[in-house]
């Protein structure tokens, strides 16, 4: 699993290089280009995981809203003949921990990559403004620790999602402001594994559902 993401990544880097590197841009498009802090929330069903953890003391279990912080990049690029909207993302999930009982603590945490080529501008025309509609693929990691006394034990949960995303973004001098609503459909094994020999379990999760993020960074209009 580990080479699959690193072959996606290497090509996903490789085909907005590849389109970069052609000067015969489309004349009377708008383009932006955009480098930029990103914040948000993440909202997913965890109710089988916390019903196992639940187990283990009184406690809710994790919040199915989770929060995330990262990095954003926006690359557009076009031929006199296509037209392609690069957007790269990389997003680390903020751990939750959580204690069950008198003896078990638990700690939730991950992160996730976002790619998408392809993105309908339908500001096309307006330097400053962009409101684009594109599909996606992330691919991440969710990881849960258990600590009781004397042991601890990891799981992991790899998904990769494809997702469709509803981008605003304005630029004004060479400050870029901007917010996304998407929402993930997660085709991989939802099963958490163990990677420590734990002798529990905790069910299924998929990462599928919807989120929202802010952003604030650099950026040029063209």
């Amino acid at each position: 699993m580990r080479n699959f993401i690193r072959i996606i990544l290497l090509l996903c880097l490789f085909s907005i290089h590849l389109h970069a590197q052609n000067t015969d841009m489309r004349a009377g498009t708008a383009d932006q280009r955009a480098f930029m802090l990103a914040g948000g929330i993440f909202i997913t069903d965890l109710s089988e995981l916390n019903a196992h953890v639940s187990s283990f003391g009184n406690t809710s279990g994790f919040s199915s809203q989770w929060f995330l912080s990262g990095l954003h990049l926006i690359w557009p690029t076009a031929t006199k003949y296509y037209e392609w909207k690069g957007m790269l993302g990389f997003d680390v999930f903020i751990p939750q921990l959580i204690n069950a009982g008198d003896t078990a603590q638990f700690t939730l945490r991950g992160w996730h990559f976002m790619s998408s080529l392809f993105a309908k501008d339908l500001f096309r025309r307006n330097t400053k403004l962009a409101f684009e509609i594109a599909p996606g693929i992330e691919w991440g990691k969710a990881k849960l620790r258990m600590e009781l006394p004397g042991s601890e034990f990891r799981y992991s949960n790899v998904f990769i999602a494809p997702f469709a995303r509803m981008e605003f973004r304005y630029i004004i001098k060479r400050v870029a402001i901007g917010i996304r609503a998407c929402y993930r459909f997660d085709l991989t094994d939802p099963l958490w594994r163990e990677k420590t020999g734990g002798i529990y379990s905790f069910g299924k999760t998929r990462f599928a559902g919807p989120g929202v993020q802010l952003f604030i960074g650099l950026g040029r209009a063209s």
